[in-house]
């Protein structure tokens, strides 16, 4: 709920951020960029976070499973 709230309140506003910044560009540019810039910038720090916690719960150095399934009730609790 809090996050419908988030995009209502604030949507406007970033829609508007988004179109002064991009001033004198055209909507197939910016568009372009929006889709292509956020995928080539999430893919390597998903991939670098992911792989990074892959290899702390394989070798030992961190028992994140155990954390999760531990603190499960906790973190469902506190999502709804």
């Amino acid at each position: 709920m809090f996050f419908w709230a988030w995009w209502l309140a604030f949507g406007p506003m970033i829609g508007i951020f988004i179109a002064h910044i991009c001033r004198g560009r055209t909507i197939r540019q910016v568009v372009f960029v929006g889709i292509i810039g956020t995928s080539a910038t999430s893919f390597p720090w998903f991939i670098t976070l992911g792989g990074s916690a892959l290899w702390a719960q394989t070798t030992g150095r961190a028992d994140l499973l155990g954390v999760m399934t531990s603190r499960l009730r906790a973190m469902l609790l506190a999502a709804f």
